[in-house]
Parts: C-alpha cells; sequence; structure tokens
C-alpha cells in the first residue's frame, strides 16, 4: 500500500499524540522537526545558518529589542547592565554603533523591561524604575535617555485623611507621619479653594476692557440687554499682558451671550469692547427709539475651584518633613488637607507596562495599584492631568476579585490587558466613540492568566504567554460567542516550551514566525499563518545556548537576530537570508564569510575565528563542503586546490543539523486500522525543491546518503540545487514503529515538499 505526507503544516507534535491518528492534522504533523521551519505552502524548508557579527562586550547577559522608525531606518538595542548598545540594521553590512547610552538596568532587570515606539521615541517600563523615554535627536544618529519629564504627572487619588501639607520655600511639612525615604522622586499635588471672583465691563462708548482676573478651572461670560460691538475674552500669562483673543461675540442691537470654558492652568482673562455704534442707531433700529432702557453690561465669573500645586520631592528629612523641587507654585502657603500622592514612586511603585491606544498612551500596574491603568491626556503623552472633559486623563482601575498585576497591554480595536488570573478589554463600548474618562468599560474575557512577557500582535491577532510562561495564546474576537477567546496554541506541542519561555519575537516575512527563547536555550519557531490554518512549531537547536531573540523589518525576509552563549562567550549573531545562490547561501551557525581568491598555494589560512577558538568548525570554499576543522589562534588552515585567480567566497562556521521524522504511518483497513501492527517499507519517494544533501533512514544512526550527483555533473565541485523526486530504496526490515527520518547536515538547501511511501502491513 502507499502512503503520500503531502505537506507538514502540523508541526511537531508531543509525544502524547502519537496514537491519535483519528485527529485531522495527524499526517501533516512530526514526532520530530528540528532545524526547519514549515513554509505556509506546505513544505518544510532547512533553516539558514546563524551569522556571527560580534561578541558581546564584557561578554554581559544581553537582551535584544527593535527599534523600528520606519523600513529603511531600523536598529536593533542591545540592553545590557547599565548600557544600551546599537546596531544599525539598515546598513549593509550592519555596523555596531560607537555611541551608547546609559540606563539604571542591572542584569536582573533586563528581561522584565517593556517598550513601546512612538516615531523617534522609545517609552521603556519597568516596575521597579520610573519610566525612561528613549529619543533618536538626529539621524547620524544621536540618543537620549532619561526619565520622561511629566507635563503632569499621574495622581493617586486626592487624600481623605485629615492630615494636613503645607509648602513653604523649598520645604514641605506634614502635622502627621507622612513621607518616607522612597518618596525622593515623587510628585505631589497641593490644592487650596479659591473663591470666585467676577469682573463687569459696561458697554458703552467709553469703556474698553474689564480688570483682569486670575482664572484656573472653569469661567463664563454673560451680557445683559442691548449693544451694538465686539466683545473680546482676552488670555494672558500675566496680569499685564501681552494679551490673546480666545472668543469673540459680536452684537448689533439686543444679543445676549452666555459661553464658558476651562482653563487647565491658570492664566489672567479680561473682556475687551469695542463700540460699533449705538444700539438704537437707525442702521440697526427700526422705528423710535425707547426713551429709557437699562445699559449694556457685560460679566466674566469664574467658577469657585480648587487651585492645585505640584512640588517633586528631592529629599529625605523625617516622616513630616522633606526637600522639594516647587514645579508650579501653590495657591498659598496655608496647611491644606486637599493633596494627592504621585502614583508612580519608588515608594508605590512604577508602572510595569505600557501601550498606545486612540491617541492616548497607557500605562498599567504598579506595586500598590496592581490592577489600575492610567490613560493620558488625548494627544499628549506626558500630560496625566485629570479633569471633566474628554480628552483629559483618565485613571481606572479593573474590577476583579482578586488584585492580579496587569501584566501586559496591547493596542487592537479595543485595549487589550492581561493580568495574572485574567485577560480583558477596555474601550468605550462604542464603535463610533473614542474612550474617554466617562466612558470607558472594561470586560473580563478569559481567565487563563498571563506571563509578563509583551504580547505579540500578528495580523488581526494577539499572542500572549500564559502566566506559568509554557502555553502560547491566541487572543481573537469570535463572533459566535460574542467575545474574545483564547485557544491554547501550544496543545499539540506542549513538550516544546516546557523548560519555559523567557522572550518572544515575531518575524512576519516571508511567513509569520514566532520566535520563543526556551530555558534551556533551544529557540522555538512557530509558524503561524491562521488564514492557511498553519500553526506549526518546530525547534531551532544550535551549539550552544539561545538566550534573546528580535525581529526586524528586512529584505526579502524580515532580519531575525540571536544572543548565543556558546561555552561562556556571547555573540550577537543574525539569521542569514535563504538564498538558492551557491556563493552567497549560509548554513553554518557562528559564521564567518568573506573573499576567497585561488593563489596556487598549497593551503590557505582564515583568519577571524576567534569566537570559534577550540572549535571543530566546517568550511565551504565556493560553494564546495571542503570538511571540517578546529580553530587555533582565531584561525584554520584549508588546502588550497583552487586555481589561481579564481575568485569566490568562503564560508567558516559551526553545523547544525535538521531532521524530519514524520508521525507513525497508518492506514484505515477493512480490519480496522494499522496502529500497533508490524509494516515493512520497502520504497520512499522524497519530493524537493532546489536541495541538495540529504540522508535518510529509520533511526539517527542508520542512515544512507541521498543521491543528488548525475553521471554529468563534474566531480571537483558539489553538484547543482535539485528539484523533482528522488526515489529511495529502503534497506531495513519490518517494525511496529514504521520511522522515517530525513536529515540535513550539510551546509546547503533543503526543501522537503512531501514523501510518498511504500509499505505492507502485516497482521502480527
Amino acid at each position: 500500500m502507499n502512503k503520500f505526507f503531502n505537506n507538514f503544516t502540523g508541526g511537531e507534535w508531543t509525544p502524547l499524540l502519537d496514537g491519535r491518528s483519528d485527529l485531522q492534522k495527524y499526517d501533516s504533523s512530526c514526532r520530530a522537526l528540528e532545524n526547519f521551519r514549515v513554509m505556509a505552502h506546505g513544505g518544510t524548508r532547512f533553516r539558514t545558518g546563524f551569522e556571527h557579527k560580534h561578541s558581546i562586550s564584557g561578554n554581559a547577559v544581553t537582551r535584544l529589542l527593535p527599534f523600528q522608525y520606519s523600513v529603511g531606518v531600523r536598529y536593533v538595542m542591545e540592553f545590557s547592565a547599565n548600557l544600551i548598545r546599537f546596531i544599525d540594521a539598515s546598513s549593509d553590512p550592519t555596523v555596531l554603533l560607537a555611541n551608547t547610552v546609559v540606563t539604571p538596568y542591572s542584569e536582573e532587570d533586563l528581561f522584565e523591561l517593556q517598550i513601546r515606539q512612538l516615531n523617534d521615541v522609545v517609552y521603556v517600563t519597568h516596575p521597579g524604575y520610573p519610566v525612561q523615554k528613549l529619543k533618536r535627536l538626529t539621524a547620524t544618529p544621536t540618543w537620549d535617555f532619561a526619565p520622561v519629564e511629566w507635563t503632569w504627572p499621574a495622581m493617586l487619588d486626592e487624600n481623605t485623611t485629615s492630615t494636613k501639607l503645607t509648602v513653604s520655600g523649598s520645604t514641605m511639612t506634614a502635622d502627621a507621619d507622612v513621607f518616607d525615604v522612597n518618596h525622593v522622586g515623587s510628585y505631589w499635588e497641593i490644592r487650596h479653594l479659591i473663591d470666585a471672583a467676577s469682573a463687569v465691563l459696561p458697554l458703552t462708548s467709553s469703556a474698553t476692557m474689564s480688570p483682569a482676573l486670575k482664572v484656573e478651572g472653569e469661567w463664563q461670560v454673560t451680557t445683559t440687554n442691548y449693544w451694538n460691538g465686539e466683545l473680546y475674552v482676552e488670555r494672558s500669562e500675566t496680569s499685564s499682558g501681552p494679551w490673546v483673543t480666545i472668543r469673540k461675540f459680536t452684537s448689533r442691537t439686543d444679543r445676549n451671550v452666555s459661553a464658558s470654558g476651562v482653563l487647565d492652568a491658570p492664566a489672567y482673562l479680561r473682556l475687551r469692547y469695542v463700540v460699533n455704534g449705538q444700539p438704537f442707531d437707525s442702521t440697526v433700529w427700526v422705528g423710535s427709539n425707547p426713551t429709557s432702557y437699562a445699559k449694556a453690561n457685560a460679566t466674566l465669573e469664574t467658577q469657585e475651584a480648587y487651585v492645585s500645586g505640584l512640588v517633586e520631592i528631592t529629599a529625605f528629612t523625617n516622616s513630616r518633613s522633606v526637600s522639594v523641587n516647587v514645579i508650579k507654585d501653590p495657591q498659598s502657603t496655608q496647611p491644606t488637607d486637599i493633596w494627592a500622592e504621585g502614583a508612580w514612586s519608588d515608594y508605590r511603585g512604577h508602572p510595569r507596562t505600557v501601550a498606545v491606544y486612540e491617541q492616548r498612551i497607557f500605562y498599567g500596574g504598579t506595586d500598590a495599584n496592581p490592577i489600575r491603568l492610567w490613560g493620558s491626556k488625548s494627544g499628549d503623552f506626558d500630560n496625566f492631568k485629570y479633569g471633566t472633559l474628554d480628552d483629559d486623563a483618565i485613571a481606572f482601575d479593573i474590577a476583579s476579585s482578586q488584585a492580579n498585576a496587569i501584566e501586559w497591554m496591547a493596542s487592537m480595536e479595543v485595549l487589550q490587558i492581561g493580568t495574572e488570573g485574567s485577560e480583558v478589554t477596555a474601550s468605550s463600548g462604542s464603535k463610533e466613540e473614542p474612550i474617554t474618562p466617562s466612558n470607558i468599560s472594561v470586560r473580563t474575557q478569559s481567565n487563563y492568566g498571563s506571563q509578563s512577557i509583551d504580547a505579540l500582535l500578528v495580523n488581526d491577532t494577539l499572542l500572549f504567554m500564559q502566566r506559568q510562561g509554557r502555553r502560547l495564546r491566541e487572543m481573537s474576537y469570535s463572533f459566535e460567542r460574542d467575545r474574545y477567546v483564547s485557544p491554547d496554541l501550544t496543545q499539540l506541542a506542549e513538550h516544546i516550551t516546557e523548560s519555559g519561555v523567557i522572550q518572544t519575537a515575531v518575524a512576519r516575512q516571508p511567513d509569520p514566525l514566532v520566535l520563543s527563547v526556551l530555558a534551556d536555550g533551544r529557540l522555538a519557531a512557530m509558524t503561524y499563518d491562521r488564514e492557511q490554518n498553519v500553526v506549526a512549531w518546530a525547534q531551532w537547536k544550535t551549539e550552544g545556548a539561545i538566550e534573546s531573540v528580535t525581529s526586524v523589518y528586512g529584505n526579502p525576509n524580515d532580519d531575525i537576530w540571536i544572543v548565543v552563549n556558546r561555552e561562556g562567550i556571547r555573540s550577537v549573531e543574525k539569521l542569514a537570508i535563504e538564498s538558492l545562490d551557491k556563493s552567497t547561501m549560509v548554513h553554518l551557525d557562528a559564521s564567518v564569510g568573506g573573499d576567497y581568491v585561488g593563489s596556487g598555494n598549497d593551503t590557505t589560512t582564515i583568519t577571524g575565528l576567534d569566537h570559534l577558538n577550540n572549535k571543530t568548525v566546517g568550511c565551504v570554499v565556493l560553494g564546495n563542503d571542503i570538511g571540517n576543522y578546529v580553530v587555533a589562534g582565531g584561525q584554520i588552515t584549508v588546502p588550497n586546490n583552487t586555481p589561481v585567480g579564481t575568485s569566490g567566497r568562503y564560508l567558516v562556521g559551526l553545523r547544525y543539523t535538521g531532521v524530519i521524522h514524520p508521525m507513525k504511518l497508518d492506514v484505515s483497513l477493512q480490519s480496522g486500522a494499522t496502529q500497533g501492527k508490524r509494516r515493512r517499507i520497502s520504497e520512499v519517494v522524497i519530493r524537493f525543491k532546489d536541495s541538495l544533501g540529504c540522508k535518510y533512514g529509520k533511526s539517527l544512526t542508520n542512515l544512507d546518503p541521498v543521491i543528488f550527483r548525475s553521471s554529468t555533473d563534474p566531480m571537483d565541485s558539489s553538484p547543482p540545487l535539485f528539484s523533482g523526486d528522488k526515489v529511495v530504496r529502503w534497506h531495513a526490515g519490518s517494525d511496529r514503529s514504521g520511522d522515517i527520518y530525513i536529515v540535513q547536515d550539510e551546509p546547503y538547501p533543503s526543501l522537503v515538499l512531501g514523501l510518498a511511501v511504500k509499505f505492507e502491513v502485516f497482521n502480527s
């Protein structure tokens, strides 16, 4: 009988599913898929090698993160203890830039960082540090890294105790124990009530302007009776000007005005009147003029308001006295019990996550307020001033029976939020309305709980790690259930992430590929194309341990960068571009390439291999695999049998092995399934595309080579890449497992499109 495995879109499955041949994707899955990536079309391609870019200075633990200003301007950021280095990933070859920036983050902090980029600015959050802002100042580039300078910081709820604060000069005192040494750097809002005030301006030919009123908060202007002219409301930062018109009203006779506004910051307002004529002139009045009437007036009024001052604590004296930097002068030096403490400080904690949604920046979760999220004023990302207007800042606690900390946030049609215990969404509740302080609506969608790893947006779907760091879930909207659902994408491959995930990234070209750094040093690569129903896991292994991964735009593929620790030596490496040209293809890890020119000498020395000292490496010269060598003193010496003047490329690096191990052979017979019965394979047809150098067999220790060389291919070079079917004879006897292995351990491309297996089944 015959069986054809026509695709591998199931990827590697857990051994727990070995007997589940009833599942739809059983025949398109593998018991092992290593160092291959599944293509959305169905085939599986031997991954390219990781090219060595540079060794990490000081061999420091390093995390990679992207900085992408545009497709053409992109950088990879190397975060290590107290430092960021930058790789210009848009240049060819890529360049490690000389300029660096200093950060407050220790080695232990690196994998708790979360970032969100807005054009040339990256906001960086960590629960133990103030929110930082990384800015690319020039295209050269030059960089700046510093805490955010808030236009107005986020505040906690207003004080409800009888404790009073007093600000006098550079000192703030309390009449009870309030302050802690960890309050240094925190902000405090001090408020005093000011009485309402008014100014009246007669609308006559002799009166031109009213007295100036100091205003913060609401104001109102009204007019009465008959007037003919133009009335201006003017604003100034000082009582003496200069003045700027903010409203204008015009009347020819009996118009009555009632208008209002709000000033977020204190300023001065006044009324100015320009007369155009008498209200009973014949040009505007028909009939006899009245003999008596009340003269018109305009009145400018302020409402009773609390005027806020703002201070930052700079030094701790004791629990009742601190030194402050006065950012905005309080209205009075009198004690007041109307005050609010800053929401973010070393004492209260700092936000652990950040997102941008509907022209606001949102921060979520501190130690003191783990389920609170704060949204900036609309279009003003560093301003968290609360108020009554729709564009004012937002502070909101997620209603929950447990105070599970917010772990990540992401922006889609709604604001997606993952907490330790559940996944929720925040929005206005209407597709037609933006989110405001008065209409924010939060709905719980699931209760799986999330890990503190930033979620990934892939096309129109969100992927997040469940709380234990072993399950990757897909958060998407279900019309049938009218809510977001989060199925487990690791259910069929739960063994791959068993050691735990420590970082994730996504490369979107040529096929969406979700990359997860595992605690045991492997890289899990999941091809994810929901439109084609492809969720296919594979394991990527290399000599050493992969510690970090990121992806940035590239051409033609997105660029995948890793930090790899090979026996204590850390390096930054980049996945080579897939190529079918032997002069440019790369299938060696930690690889270094260069120009090779035949000299006629017996040997040639290749240098620049210090990162591979004492390691056995493979070497490819002009597309030919010329064997293994041991690196000593940063170099190897290879035979030179290339004709004088012949030029091309050499490549030196670590070999790695790709493995395809399909599921067990099973077909349905009249007597039932063939699971557990003896099988004897007689022939396998492997369908290749642009491939060279593979082996096959019943076990990893019993392999035969696939013969690609034809009788017409020259013997002194590797044959060309092959596309088509290769028929291989099977020399093993019968067994119950029906194992088939396809192995690639040579530095050449291999793309397997399918397997046709001819076999017999025995009843015994």
